[in-house]
């Protein structure tokens, strides 16, 4: 089997190369899309051309932006204003020459103020210190602290009673003896008048069964008897459970009969001992208030003695206060006196200094004024140019922006043909041992005896 060719690779790279520039033709001419906005209009033109680089013949392309007639018609008139004040701007230049061509006459100013001298005032002699040295001190008063409670009466303790006897006080009983008396009396008053009123009604209906022809062991006649037994075993159970009920109300009723007579006895024997309990408190109040009594006389004593030397103290604290206070008074006069006449001094050194100091900054102003003049006449002509040739410019329409081509890719011409050198390349070997083999098999087939076993 013969091997296969190899790729063209030059023509493959040829290839390649021409759908590339297609590629970048196609994509070029894709981001070149006409704009058109109410303000105006951006156009692309193409036309041949020659490539510098590499001289070969090129696709060029011009843009060209455009407005709409009202906007066109504006920006011929704005021009057209624009050159008469370039003009006059032009014939003004003349004066702003000769304006700024004369220097700054700094002579005729006035003169500059100056800071004023600040004045000081030297305070008065002051006085420093009063003297209390012959102004007399008030005693130390000697105060009572104790008292002494000789000769005032004790206070015995009471002797309270600490228990209660109750002995020889009837109990409280449970009322099971008043219960079954009388549950059995309301059951057999009961009973007796229901063993009258059911043995009547079972002879009363006998009689009746009787004369309608029924007899002992007829199912109607033992239905009706049946019946009436029920009725009557009712009965008896109802007047049980009344005689129950009523014998608990008795039991209760005697329990608390019962109850309340032991707490009237017990409570005679409460008050009893309360009675004496209370008698032994009020001797022990008097006693105790006899005690705080005499006691409180002779507090009232010591305190009177100790308000005595207390007042005494006090005047004569008084005293010495008023002194004090009188040679305070006068020393504060001097003080004050001394610090009126420094503050009055140093107010009109501070008026006079501001008076200065205005009068001062007033010629300043005056001075500040002339300088603002002389440069506003020295730059009027400069501004009256800038006035006239600043003015409204019509401006680029604002194109909308959009979304340009994406990079494209050419079709992998030159890839291909790397890819099937490779392919050929790879397969060469097995074609090699396929072709021996194929040789070896034919010449077997036609001589088998040269080759041995």
């Amino acid at each position: 089997m013969g091997g296969k060719s190899s790729p063209d690779y030059t023509g493959a790279a040829i290839q390649q190369g021409e759908a590339n520039r297609e590629v970048v033709r196609d994509q070029t001419f894709a981001n070149r899309p006409d704009q058109y906005t109410p303000w105006g209009a951006t156009s692309w033109t193409p036309y041949s051309s020659t490539d510098p680089s590499t001289g070969q013949a090129t696709t060029s392309w011009s843009q060209t932006q455009s407005l709409t007639p009202e906007l066109q018609d504006i920006l011929n008139k704005q021009i057209a204003i624009q050159s008469g004040r370039s003009d006059i701007a032009g014939a003004l230049t003349g004066r702003l020459g000769a304006e700024f061509g004369t220097p700054m006459d700094w002579r005729g100013l006035n003169p500059m103020g100056q800071v004023p001298t600040a004045q000081f005032t030297l305070p008065e002699n002051m006085q420093r210190g009063v003297d209390y040295s012959d102004v007399p001190t008030p005693q130390d008063p000697m105060q009572q602290t104790t008292l002494n409670t000789a000769g005032i009466e004790g206070i015995d303790s009471p002797q309270q009673q600490m228990g209660l006897d109750y002995s020889g006080i009837m109990g409280v009983g449970d009322g099971s003896y008043y219960r079954e008396r009388a549950e059995n009396s309301i059951y057999d008053k009961g009973a007796s008048r229901l063993n009258d009123r059911f043995e009547t009604q079972r002879e009363q209906a006998e009689i009746k069964l009787r004369n309608q022809g029924l007899r002992p062991g007829d199912a109607a006649y033992q239905a009706q008897m049946q019946s009436l037994g029920q009725q009557e075993t009712d009965a008896y159970g109802q007047l049980q459970n009344d005689a129950i009920m009523g014998g608990m109300a008795e039991s209760n009723q005697m329990f608390q009969q019962d109850s309340a007579r032991r707490g009237m006895y017990t409570g005679e024997r409460d008050r009893q001992a309360q009675f004496g309990n209370q008698a032994q408190q009020n001797m022990f109040n008097m006693q105790s208030g006899l005690r705080g009594q005499q006691f409180g006389e002779r507090q009232t004593q010591g305190q009177f003695g100790n308000q005595a030397a207390q007042d005494l103290y006090g005047m004569q604290a008084d005293s010495r206060d008023r002194y004090t206070n009188e040679r305070d008074r006068a020393a504060a006069f001097y003080n004050q006196s001394g610090q009126q006449a420094f503050n009055q001094s140093s107010q009109a050194n501070q008026q006079n200094y501001q008076q200065a100091m205005a009068g001062s900054q007033y010629a300043n102003q005056i001075r500040q004024q002339q300088i603002t003049e002389a440069m506003t006449k020295r730059g009027f002509s400069l501004n009256e140019i800038n006035g006239l040739l600043s003015g409204q410019q019509v401006n680029t329409p604002q194109m909308p922006n959009f979304q340009g081509a994406s990079a494209a890719q050419a079709a992998p011409i030159y890839q291909s043909a790397v890819d099937q050198g490779n392919y050929n390349a790879g397969m060469s070997p097995w074609n090699a041992v396929l072709g021996a083999a194929g040789t070896l098999g034919g010449a077997y087939l036609g001589n088998p005896s040269a080759f041995p076993g």
